[in-house]
């Protein structure tokens, strides 16, 4: 626990947060610089919470690499000068109104807690949350943040990011209405709908990861038939697409059996058959290219073509354009994406099933693209967003889901 009060606490970060701000609002591609999550809500670890921050930027220049370099180099100077400020979302107009309708978990959430720092007022559309929206945010949670706790057996992290994934969860199964936009909300409300949950608890990397995959398994019995059961743990290494990220899945049979110390290594991802299901089928399609036959045996099924559109839809969103650098330090892996995403939509649009690329065609793919952060921004960058616009109005003139399908013989 920090050692600092709360409100205190706040007021500081709010104030380094108000600092940054004025740099990057200096940049003329900048139209709003927005925050939110915990420090827009209030709820601040002292030394241990970020800053989050999104940007609104100008649609014209958006269109600019150039521009969209020098928004990098400025973004990156704040953070030499804030070390707090980690990741920022960066946002055309169209682009923030369209993610609103493609994520409304998220987009409610946003909406709600938003605070403009600088520039003009922000609007995201007033929906509904869509359940299948809110499981795949609990997918994400599982997929990424809470691993990487467990790995780090961070506690109050651990802690975090479970109440995060139950928060999506409940909204999956409609136990809720809206996310809960704090933690202390979270706290209270899982309380009061989970039997027997420990709060203390639940900062234990094992109770949490089982907790998680119970979790998972109610979400998979709601929504799809049931699958064999696995008769031992099973671990294998894949890279994932379409963000190509080397991953160790760690797959336990089932809630309540031993986890394998891998589960502890980096990068490793804990899961359970049916966890593996649900991802393949509500969050990313692309993930069936990797399941082994063992798994396979228990039931696993591919994803329909109609399962595939969503999983385009989202990889494909602008959002992604940003990612290098805002969002993720690490190499641009855009082009891969892109061309992924692309051969995919091309499949379907001929109703067939993708074609699954193998780890060597994949690597081939990531060699060709750009070496650094301002390499991208400045050479690929303007053919990306192209390529995007046309990805999406390709979806927008997709047949209903359900002829889709019909056009594939099983």
């Amino acid at each position: 626990m920090s050692i600092i009060p709360r409100g205190p606490a706040t007021a500081f970060y709010r104030l380094a947060a108000n600092f940054s701000a004025r740099m990057l609002a200096a940049s003329p591609v900048v139209r709003s610089v927005v925050l939110h999550r915990s420090v827009a809500t209030g709820e601040v670890d002292f030394g241990q919470s970020d800053i989050d921050m999104m940007l609104i930027i100008d649609e014209e220049r958006a269109a600019q690499g150039l521009q969209l370099a020098a928004l990098y180099r400025t973004m990156h100077g704040a953070q030499r000068m804030n070390p707090a400020l980690q990741h920022i979302d960066v946002f055309d107009p169209r682009a923030l109104a369209s993610f609103a309708h493609i994520d409304t978990f998220t987009g409610s959430i946003e909406r709600r807690t938003m605070r403009v720092l600088r520039g003009a007022p922000v609007a995201m559309p007033e929906l509904p949350v869509n359940r299948d929206h809110a499981l795949s945010k609990f997918l994400l949670w599982t997929e990424w943040f809470f691993p990487v706790s467990v790995q780090k057996r961070d506690r109050r992290n651990i802690r975090k990011t479970a109440l995060e994934a139950w928060n999506a969860y409940a909204c999956a199964e409609g136990l809720t209405r809206a996310p809960c936009l704090t933690r202390a909300e979270m706290e209270t409300e899982a309380i009061g709908i989970e039997r027997g949950l420990s709060l203390e608890q639940l900062q234990e990397p094992s109770y949490a990861i089982r907790f998680m995959f119970e979790l998972a398994d109610r979400l998979h019995r709601a929504r799809m038939p049931a699958l064999r059961k696995l008769d031992r743990a099973m671990i294998f290494d894949a890279l994932t697409s379409p963000l190509q990220l080397r991953r160790r899945f760690v797959v336990a049979p089932n809630a309540d059996a031993a986890l394998p110390e891998e589960i502890f290594a980096a990068g490793a991802f804990p899961c359970t058959p049916e966890l593996l299901d649900l991802f393949i089928h509500f969050k990313n399609a692309f993930f069936d290219w990797m399941v082994p036959p063992e798994l396979r045996a228990l039931g696993i099924s591919p994803p329909t073509l109609s399962e595939w559109k969503p999983t385009i839809g989202y990889y494909s969103h602008d959002r992604f354009l940003f990612h290098p650098g805002f969002a993720n330090a690490g190499p641009p892996t855009q082009s891969v994406r892109m061309t992924l995403v692309r051969d995919a939509l091309d499949y379907i649009r001929r109703g067939e099933f993708p074609r699954a690329l193998d780890d060597e065609e994949i690597l081939a793919l990531m060699a060709s693209g750009a070496r650094t952060i301002e390499d991208y921004y400045r050479v690929e960058y303007e053919s990306m967003r192209r390529e995007t616009r046309r990805i999406q109005d390709a979806l927008m003139n997709l047949a209903d889901d359900a002829p889709l399908d019909a056009q594939v013989t099983k």
